[in-house]
């Protein structure tokens, strides 16, 4: 009898604690990925790239996560859980650090964005070509038919990996004093997610969690 009432008793504490996920985010199970990388266009940049450098960022933040040896043009690494918070900022700093970056009056920037969990912290992962240790360009993950050596186009597509310390939601949109337009509809997992950044128009992009299987790696050295 003693034993039936123990069973029900930690029965009821795993119900609770797995329906309160969302009200104690620590319950959540972070996110880890793994990541297995051809650089398409490596061979024609041997005498610049050996590795790859990954560092997690956020506004006026950032970690080194790794280096990684490039062989046979393909690098590979877990993106592990969880992230120290010396890399990570708060969720809002995602949307507004375009206005403190880029925009030279802030006052008249925009913001219509929804966020779900605005006590949330987060950061993103950037990877970089390196060579005899030191950084000489960025690697790019995209759509096939973005030209990464180019300038920033209409229907170009970048994937981006972005860590979070709980789930939420980022809906609505924001727009710069320049009138440049980003619309978010992102559903994000605590852990690391897969992100896409989608140029719709000369000032318009979109951030979704909605990702094409066509993607691709590409090295694009410093000028």
């Amino acid at each position: 009898m003693e034993t039936n009432k123990t069973q029900i008793t930690l029965f009821i504490i795993f119900v609770f604690f797995t329906s309160c996920s969302d009200s104690f985010p620590f319950l959540e199970k972070a996110k880890s990925i793994n990541i297995q990388a051809h650089i398409k266009n490596a061979s024609e940049y041997v005498h610049l790239i050996d590795s790859v450098e990954v560092i997690a960022s956020s506004f006026q933040r950032a970690e080194i996560i790794g280096k990684y040896p490039l062989i046979d043009e393909t690098f590979s690494l877990d993106l592990k859980v969880p992230i120290s918070k010396s890399a990570m900022r708060n969720i809002s700093d995602f949307i507004v650090q375009r206005a403190w970056m880029w925009d030279n009056t802030p006052n008249h920037y925009k913001n219509e964005t929804k966020i779900s969990n605005n006590d949330a912290l987060y950061c993103t992962a950037s990877f970089y070509g390196v060579k005899n240790g030191g950084q000489t360009g960025v690697v790019h993950y995209s759509d096939s038919k973005t030209n990464v050596q180019g300038p920033i186009r209409n229907g170009n597509i970048y994937f981006e990996y972005m860590y979070v310390d709980r789930s939420l939601t980022i809906t609505g949109y924001d727009i710069s004093s320049y009138g440049e337009k980003t619309t978010y509809n992102l559903i994000l997992k605590k852990g690391w997610n897969l992100i896409m950044l989608k140029f719709i128009s000369e000032n318009e992009s979109e951030k979704t969690s909605e990702i094409l299987f066509d993607r691709e790696w590409n090295f694009s050295p410093y000028y």
